[in-house]
């Protein structure tokens, strides 16, 4: 989630994530909305284990605007959480799916 790829879309904030493969897959860049990146813990929570880490926790809802350096923590945090989910060992067995969808 890089910062330059950070959209403001008609008052909607998307944030770019950059999908990188493994082989010789080309990588492409897709966005996604905060509800989106909440969409998918929430799912994986209910296929389980938690996709909740001590180190890397998932953003709260905020309900006042999200600009500045609030956004910023906020592209953080969800970086943060999604690498730390893509490393986790369920993430090519359980939550396979829903990821490959969400990416």
């Amino acid at each position: 989630l890089s910062p330059s790829a950070v959209e403001q879309r008609k008052g909607v904030t998307y944030f770019g994530v950059d999908v990188l493969p493994e082989g010789s897959v080309p990588p492409w860049r897709v966005h996604r909305r905060y509800a989106d990146f909440s969409l998918l813990h929430e799912e994986l929570f209910l296929l389980g284990p938690r996709a909740s880490y001590k180190e890397a926790p998932f953003p709260q809802k905020l309900f006042f605007q999200c600009t500045g350096e609030r956004l910023e923590a906020r592209r953080r945090g969800l970086e943060l959480w999604l690498q730390h989910t893509l490393r986790h060992p369920e993430s090519r067995c359980k939550w396979r799916r829903p990821l490959r969808d969400f990416l």
